[in-house]
Order: C-alpha cells, then structure tokens, then sequence
C-alpha cells in the first residue's frame, strides 16, 4: 500500500483566494508547470507502504486521490482496476484505460516523472475527475447537503456556491474538505487524511450513514508549505 503525500488545504474557504493566486505553490519534488527544476527524492518507507508525493500544480487533491485509488489494485485485480478508473474519470474516457494501465504499470516509488509528465494523465486527472467532483456537488440529490456544509465554513464570503463550483472549474483553484467529501462519496471510498498539525480526519465522517466500500482507502497526508510562497 501506500501513503499519498499532498498539499491539501483543510478550510474550503480559500478558494476565494486560491483561485486568484498568480502561481502554483510548490512542492519539492513536483514535477509540474512552472517549476520543473527540482529533483524527487526518495519516498520515505512508511508502516504501511511509500509515502509518494504528488505534483504541487494546484491539482494537488485531485492528484492525490487519484492515485491513492487506483495504485493499490495495479497489477491485482485488473476488473477492479476497470471499475475504479471509470469511477475516476466517467464511462466515456475508457477508451484511454489501457494506455493509462500501461503508464501507471512503469510507477516506480522512487521516480514518478513519466507518470505526472504524461499529457492525457495529466487531463485525466486534472480536468477530468476535477469536473466530474464538481458535477456530483452540483446534482439536485447532492448539491443541497454541500451547499449547506459549503455555507457553514463560509459565511463570512461574499460569493454564492454556484460561483465557487464555478471557480471551481479553473485549474488554479485548490480542493478543501469540500472536495474531499465529495471524492469519498463519488468513488464510494474511506479517504483518510493527516493534517499538518497531525490531526486524523475521516470522510466520510463517523456519522455518514453512506455506504461505504471498505477495501477502498485513500490516505492522504498535508505537507508543510514555504508560507513565503503563497499569494
């Protein structure tokens, strides 16, 4: 198994200034847009698996939850590798699915540049599931419950909720704990994450009554950030 390591805000409501800032925050190991420069470094070897870390393009979460979910199944249980990329990125993009089984086939722990450098991945991951979150806070059976938890961490915004899905949309918008119950509930998974003060958190939380898969576990971990770097 492995720990996905990640740059994950844990308060929705920095969107408003997430989805203005004029660069990516990076990380230092990412691989994309502008800072190419830095080198990975090994995984640290956890308890239970690698730690890897994730590009720090602002897509970050989405990154994150994408590999956390299907990484696990690779060379297992190629049905449910199947089922879980449709999961991802909709019945329309299988198409794509072998050529992106063959890529994440070559993942290594210690080198992931072909992975994040891949230009369909990269859509995949980026435009695609980002999309297919925001559609499933935005259908009717969904989208009264989000709203309602959206307004209660952000009361004091003057923006409406179709403004942030909205915003939303725009690769330079970060995922918060919005997102991160919506990924849980739209792929029907257990997403742990370690915040940067080592608090646990669950989604879905304890007292969802959701039906939850529960050999489906994302483990997420919030890395520190050079506060300097953020706009």
């Amino acid at each position: 198994s492995i720990v996905i390591k990640s740059q994950i805000e844990t308060n929705s409501n920095q969107n408003e200034i997430r989805s203005k800032n004029k660069e990516s925050i990076p990380l230092s190991k990412h691989l994309t847009s502008p800072s190419f420069a830095k080198p990975f470094e090994k995984p640290k070897l956890q308890e239970n698996g690698y730690e890897i870390d994730v590009p720090g393009d602002n897509s970050c979460l989405f990154w994150a939850a994408a590999l956390g979910y299907v990484l696990p199944v690779m060379n297992k249980d190629q049905v449910e590798f199947e089922q879980r990329f449709e999961r991802l990125f909709g019945e329309a993009e299988l198409a794509k699915l072998a050529p992106i089984y063959n890529l994440l086939q070559q993942f290594n722990p210690f080198f992931n540049e072909k992975i994040f450098s891949d230009v369909e991945f990269n859509r995949l991951v980026r435009e695609q599931f980002r999309r297919r979150v925001i559609e499933y806070m935005s259908e009717p059976e969904h989208k009264e419950e989000f709203k309602a938890f959206w307004a209660s961490e952000n009361n004091a915004l003057e923006v409406s909720f179709e403004d942030y899905l909205s915003r939303m949309h725009e690769l330079t918008a970060w995922g918060g704990n919005l997102e991160i119950r919506a990924i849980s509930k739209l792929l029907s998974c257990n997403l742990h994450l370690t915040t940067i003060t080592g608090q646990q958190l669950k989604f879905p939380d304890e007292s969802s009554d959701e039906g939850i898969n529960s050999n489906a576990l994302i483990e997420l971990v919030h890395v520190n950030t050079d506060i300097n770097n953020t706009s």
